[in-house]
């Protein structure tokens, strides 16, 4: 059930979200692309001209995976991990991004579609998604190709 929902000026909530976080607020300028997800029992602040781009998870409460073990588990592995998120001024959040709970993301920051957040984002910094399975076959494509041209 989705919660207290605080709007400033000019903001922008897209079409087919799903929020359900006890208290989301938007600062002036705001903006909240088409199908996110934004989940859990946190609070999430977006600052001035933060935007969020489509099909973002914004996760404020995560579940280990630990919990399918049961008896066998830990108890604070199966506990569930709350925390605000805090999105600041002029940040941006690619397409098909993950934050998970606790992500302060600084002031200017940007982050790159695809990508999967679990630690703070310091102001004006990019950040994006590089898969190293694919660096490491271009790698051996380029070092391939040379050896070839030596022949």
């Amino acid at each position: 059930m989705p919660g207290l929902i605080e709007q400033d000026e000019c903001t922008h909530i897209g079409l087919f979200n799903s929020i359900e976080v006890p208290r989301l607020l938007l600062a002036e300028g705001a903006e909240i692309g088409n199908y996110n997800i934004i989940k859990g029992n946190g609070k999430v602040v977006l600052g001035k001209n933060a935007v969020i781009a489509d099909y973002c998870s914004i996760l404020t409460t995560i579940r280990s995976a630990y919990g399918m073990m049961g008896e066998h588990c830990p108890q604070e592995f199966t506990d569930p991990t709350d925390a605000d998120i805090y999105i600041m001024d002029d940040a941006y959040i690619g397409a098909y991004s993950i934050i998970c709970p606790g992500v302060r993301i600084g002031e200017g920051a940007v982050i790159g579609a695809y990508s999967y957040i679990m630690k703070d984002v310091p102001a004006n910094t990019i950040i994006r998604f590089k898969p190293k399975k694919l660096e490491s076959e271009r790698e051996w494509y380029h070092k391939y190709r040379r050896y070839e041209r030596k022949k």
